[in-house]
C-alpha cells in the first residue's frame, strides 16, 4: 500500500463511510461481505421489528426500526458503489510473533511502542472529570478502545488515568500526514476491537474526526 491518501466517493454521509471502512477491515477487505450483511440486517429489521410495530400501532418503534433499517441499506449501497476502492483500501493487520513473520511493506505500526498507541489499557484505574473522587477500572479491550476514541476526539469527558495525565492526542492533520494510505499494524486480534479501526477512517476519509 503506498502512502497515498484515498477519498471515499460521496455516496453517503461521512460517518457512514467510516463505518463501512471499519466493517470492510473486519471482513478482510471484501466489500461484498459487508453489503450482504447490511442488506440482511435491512430485511431482518423490516420483518422482525418494523412490520410488527405497524400492526400494533407503535409509532415510535416503527420510526426507530425504519431509521436503523434505512441506515443499514445506506451502508450496503456505499459498500456496493465503492467496491473497487474498498478492495484496495488500507486495513488493519495483526502483528504476530511467529517465526518468519514480517511487517508487510508500507504498513505502519500503531501499537503502544509508537506514538499512535492506545494509552488506555485493560486494568487501568481512571477517574472521570465529571465524577470527582470515583475511581473506575477499565474492564476490557472494547472499553479501552471506546475511551481512546473519546480522548482522540478531544472530549473533555474522556477518563483520566489515576497514575498521571495523558499526552495531548494527535490531531487530524498529523494522523493523515503519517498514516494515510498505509495499512496499520497492531497486536489486537482480527475482528476484535482495536484503536487501529478508529485511526483508519480518520486517516483516509475526509471530514471532521
Amino acid at each position: 500500500m503506498t502512502a497515498t491518501q484515498h477519498e471515499m466517493p460521496k455516496d453517503g454521509t461521512e460517518p457512514a463511510d467510516e463505518i463501512v471502512m471499519r466493517l470492510v477491515s473486519h471482513a478482510d477487505g471484501d466489500p461484498a461481505v459487508v453489503e450482504r450483511i447490511c442488506r440482511d440486517l435491512y430485511r431482518t429489521l423490516g420483518r422482525r421489528y418494523t412490520t410488527p410495530a405497524i400492526r400494533r400501532g407503535d409509532v415510535q418503534a416503527e420510526y426507530l426500526s425504519e431509521t436503523i433499517a434505512a441506515f443499514c441499506n445506506d451502508l450496503a449501497n456505499i459498500a456496493e458503489a465503492n467496491a473497487d476502492y474498498l478492495q484496495t483500501m488500507p486495513r488493519r493487520i495483526q502483528r504476530k510473533r511467529t517465526k518468519g513473520w514480517r511487517l508487510p511493506a508500507g504498513a505502519v505500526c500503531v501499537d503502544r511502542s509508537t506514538p499512535w498507541g492506545n494509552p488506555y489499557v485493560v486494568g487501568m484505574i481512571v477517574i472521570f472529570p465529571g465524577l470527582p473522587g470515583i475511581e473506575y477500572t477499565i474492564r476490557d479491550v472494547e472499553e479501552a478502545v471506546s475511551f481512546y476514541q473519546q480522548w482522540l476526539a478531544g472530549d473533555t469527558d474522556a477518563p483520566l488515568p489515576l497514575a498521571g495525565p495523558l499526552p495531548p492526542p494527535p490531531n487530524r492533520e498529523q494522523i493523515r500526514a503519517a498514516l494515510a494510505g498505509h495499512d496499520l499494524a497492531c497486536w489486537c486480534t482480527r475482528g476484535a476491537p482495536c484503536h487501529g479501526d478508529i485511526l483508519l477512517p480518520l486517516a483516509n476519509v475526509g471530514g471532521a474526526p
